[in-house]
C-alpha cells in the first residue's frame, strides 16, 4: 500500500495536502521553507485507505492522512525507516539496492535516476 508523490509544495500537490491534514493545519511560508521530509519518518498517523480495481487487480491507495488522536500511544514501526532521494548530492546507492526489485524498476526508469546514478552502478531489477 502506498502513494507516489511529486516532491512539490504547491497547495494543489497531494503531498502537501496530506502533510497539512496530518499536522492539522496549513503550512506558513516560513514553515514550508524549513520543512524537511525526514522529520516525518517513523511518526505515527491515521491513514484512510481506498481499494480499487485496475486491470483485474485490487490496489490499496492512501486517500488521507491525519494525526493520531490525543492520548493514543504511537504504534511501533514494523520495519526500518528508509529515506531515499534522487536529489543531487543525496542519492545513496546502498539505499537504492535495499529497495524491492519492483520499486527499483520504477526508479531506474526515471530520468532523475539516470542523472544521479553512475552508469556502472545501474543494476536492472530481477522482478522480486
Amino acid at each position: 500500500m502506498g502513494n507516489r508523490y511529486t516532491l512539490s509544495s504547491s497547495p494543489k500537490a497531494t503531498l502537501r495536502q496530506h502533510l497539512e491534514s496530518w499536522r492539522g493545519r496549513k503550512f506558513t511560508d516560513a514553515e514550508l521553507d524549513g520543512f524537511d521530509l525526514k522529520n516525518v519518518l517513523g511518526k505515527s498517523a491515521v491513514i484512510t485507505v481506498i481499494h480499487h480495481e485496475r486491470s483485474g487487480k485490487i490496489y490499496a491507495d492512501i486517500k488521507a492522512i491525519a494525526a493520531i488522536p490525543k492520548g493514543t500511544k504511537p504504534a511501533s514501526l514494523a520495519g526500518p525507516s528508509v529515506m531515499f532521494s534522487l536529489e543531487p548530492g543525496e542519492y545513496e546507492h546502498e539505499v537504492y539496492l535495499s529497495l524491492s526489485d519492483r520499486l527499483r524498476g520504477v526508479i531506474a526508469a526515471s530520468p532523475e535516476f539516470q542523472a544521479v546514478s553512475p552508469s556502472d552502478t545501474r543494476e536492472q531489477p530481477t522482478g522480486r
